[in-house]
């Protein structure tokens, strides 16, 4: 005897069966396997905690995974790039406004009580008459004077050009 012996079931032969919940599925040129010679596998159960032992014809198949892209990724996300390019520029717009305003305000670190003084003093002697001059209450007479005038002006080439009266 090469071969040893196997047992007889009285089992009828059984094709694979889906599993409650799971799509169903045909067979495809699936040969008829007897329960004894079905194969035990070992899959995780639902929990990921252990493996459970299944019948070989009671695993359905899984789905193939897609082809992966292997093109190489960019070195820096292009919204990133953009991010990037935008935080530079303004803070160098940031920087420029802030040294142009510094540059001109400059000018009023040098004012102090003193100047105001002075420009109080100023004004014044603006508003007030002169020394030795009698205000008295003449009427005045308004004049007007109309003058007109025609002045024409020649453009010519280079930038020369000549004015008349």
């Amino acid at each position: 005897m090469d071969a040893p012996l196997k047992p007889y079931s009285s089992s009828p032969v059984t094709t694979a069966q889906s599993m409650p919940g799971w799509p169903q599925q045909t067979p495809l040129n699936v040969p008829a396997v007897r329960e004894d010679d079905d194969p035990v596998v070992y899959v995780p159960d639902a929990y990921g905690e252990g493996m459970v032992a299944v019948r070989r014809s009671q695993v359905q198949p899984t789905a193939p995974t897609p082809p992966r892209d292997l093109a190489p990724l960019p070195l820096l996300d292009p919204a990133a790039q953009r991010l990037i390019g935008a935080g530079i520029g303004g803070g160098a717009l940031s920087a420029g406004l802030g040294w142009g305003i510094g540059q001109a305000l400059t000018p009023l670190a040098g004012i102090n009580t003193g100047s105001f003084m002075w420009l109080a003093i100023m004004v014044a002697a603006w508003k007030l008459p002169a020394f030795g001059k009698k205000v008295t209450n003449k009427t005045t007479y308004n004049t007007t004077n109309n003058t007109s005038m025609n002045v024409v002006n020649r453009n010519r080439g280079f930038g020369r050009s000549t004015t008349s009266a």
